[in-house]
């Protein structure tokens, strides 16, 4: 019988960044970061993302989200949840699902110290998918889990527990009866058995968000509602019921166009935040903040936006009075993650985004014990996306995104970064591995003339003969300020000898007018003979 050979196949993207570089800004940020603060990414072959983290008993973190099991997120992935330490190591992790879509949502730490997490599921659903109620132990083991649904798309998007030990949660239910999704209240006992259920809307779409307990044992329930008869867009919807899930009251806001709220939280003298987003006014999605009494009436609203895409996705009073505010804002061709600090009236005090290359988002934010925040969603590349931790000062400062294998000319005002692609595909070949590379830069800096190269390249260090394998630079383009380039190469990296080859990726950045010499940054990867 003849025994196949096959290899493991790493695929790596290098990039390389040019950008603009104010030595005394870039100093000052890094030098003024606590040591504290820290960025973590934690993914595997495909997409995944963090979606809610909140701070433990412990002083770690725990984060909930989905990570994929195909190259198409909602065709297979399931509920991902992580324990990390106050550093943002990993102390352990578990995954929850079956063969279908599954999406954790929210979590939170339960009085035993275990946690409970809401989502949706498609694997173990009556209909399209279920709402989903995940209790765990301390160390995530699986204690308990409850579905609810019909036969339509049914999920939870937020889960509290309340002061009788039991948990309620916010979704989306539809059962077919004239409208597109109606809010949906689940209340369930501490063991996950349902108690009673509300649900709010009828003709339309109207979907729940976020949802807090009030101090006379009611709930306030934030969410999205289309009625066609009544407006032809989304208004914002709040809804105050009481401890039976009896509406109260409600209360809609709206502009002229589609307007979604997506977090709430009742402040510290009883009135309501809301962040969420408006396409009302110049027609493009704004951050929307906005505050209410108890009784819903709005006291003030702030808008925060651009060209472009600009949304709100957490909200949260910080111990100063004011608020902190996660989403994301568009720049240029992509979206980068975005932070803001306002006082207690809604007025801005700072705001900062993050990322690089590809999109990157926060769906989360909750301030820390040391005043700091730590906010959860995704970083992407030009392909794929991990789920991203990240711990910041009281100020909102962060390491740098790609804070390792960086190189700087800063008397040319330029700025280099290299970094793998971390993502690891398996496919089958004989005898090769295929090593993928994009390569790409930009330049901004108008005032640079001088000339330069940079070069890349890939030396076998380890197993077989120690060569450069492949070699390619070429000139920086310095006469194209706010430009870019970019192209796509092939090389495949053989096992020469043994069962394993190292082999270690370089970027050389080389200019002209520079006194200094020149500066190397490179990352190793393995090839496997399987």
């Amino acid at each position: 019988m003849n025994v196949k050979k096959s290899m493991l196949i790493i695929c790596l993207m290098l990039i390389i960044t040019i950008i603009p570089l104010t030595l005394a800004d870039n100093v000052s940020t890094r030098e003024n970061i606590n040591a504290d603060s820290w960025m973590k990414t934690f993914g595997g072959f495909y997409d995944d993302t963090g979606i809610e983290a909140q701070q433990t008993s412990d002083g770690g973190y725990i984060v909930v989200g989905e990570t994929s099991k195909s190259f198409w997120i909602y065709e297979n992935s399931d509920v991902w949840l992580i324990k990390t330490d106050d550093k943002g190591n990993m102390e352990w992790d578990q995954t929850f699902g079956g063969s279908e879509h599954d999406q954790g949502s929210y979590v939170m730490q339960t009085n035993d110290n275990g946690y409970i997490i809401t989502g949706k599921t498609k694997s173990y659903s009556n209909g399209k998918t279920d709402a989903w109620l995940i209790k765990t132990d301390e160390n995530g083991n699986k204690i308990w889990d409850k579905t609810f649904g019909y036969s339509d798309f049914d999920s939870g998007s937020e889960v509290i527990q309340t002061s009788d030990g039991g948990y309620i949660m916010v979704g989306n239910v539809n059962t077919s009866g004239g409208g597109l999704g109606d809010v949906w209240i689940i209340k369930v006992d501490s063991n996950g058995n349902k108690l009673w259920d509300k649900s709010f809307g009828g003709k339309g779409h109207n979907y729940g968000d976020s949802i807090q307990q009030t101090p006379d044992g009611g709930y306030i329930i934030l969410g999205s509602s289309w009625i066609p008869d009544e407006t032809n867009s989304y208004d914002v919807w709040l809804i105050k019921t009481d401890n039976n899930g009896e509406m109260l009251w409600d209360k809609k806001y709206h502009g002229t166009d589609s307007d979604h709220g997506w977090s709430l939280q009742q402040t510290s003298n009883g009135d309501f935040i809301v962040v969420g987003m408006t396409n009302s006014g110049d027609g493009s999605d704004n951050l929307w903040l906005f505050k209410t009494d108890n009784k819903g009436v709005m006291l003030w609203e702030k808008t925060f936006g651009g060209p472009g895409q600009n949304r709100g996705y957490s909200v949260r009073q910080t111990s100063d009075g004011g608020f902190i505010i996660a989403g994301d804002t568009h720049k240029n061709i992509r979206m980068e993650a975005l932070l803001i600090k306002r006082d207690s009236n809604g007025e801005m005090e700072w705001s900062k985004t993050y990322g690089g290359l590809g999109n990157d988002i926060f769906f989360s934010v909750r301030q820390t014990d040391d005043g700091g925040y730590i906010l959860t969603g995704y970083e992407s590349t030009l392909r794929y996306s991990d789920l991203w931790l990240v711990k910041t000062d009281s100020e909102g400062n962060a390491p740098k995104k790609y804070n390792s294998n960086s190189i700087e000319k800063n008397d040319t005002n330029l700025v280099a970064e290299l970094r793998p692609f971390r993502k690891i595909f398996p496919r089958v070949y004989p005898i090769m591995v295929f090593a993928q590379f994009d390569y790409g830069y930009m330049c901004y800096d108008e005032s640079y003339e001088g000339g330069g190269t940079i070069t890349f390249q890939i030396q076998r260090i380890f197993g077989g003969e120690k060569e450069i394998v492949h070699s390619e630079s070429w000139e920086i383009m310095s006469e194209r300020p706010g430009g870019g380039a970019g192209k796509l190469t092939e090389y495949r990296c053989s096992v020469d000898e043994g069962f394993f080859n190292i082999y270690q990726a370089k970027t050389i950045l080389d200019v002209d007018d520079s006194d200094s010499s020149d500066n190397e940054a490179s990352f190793m990867f393995i090839v496997i003979r399987s």
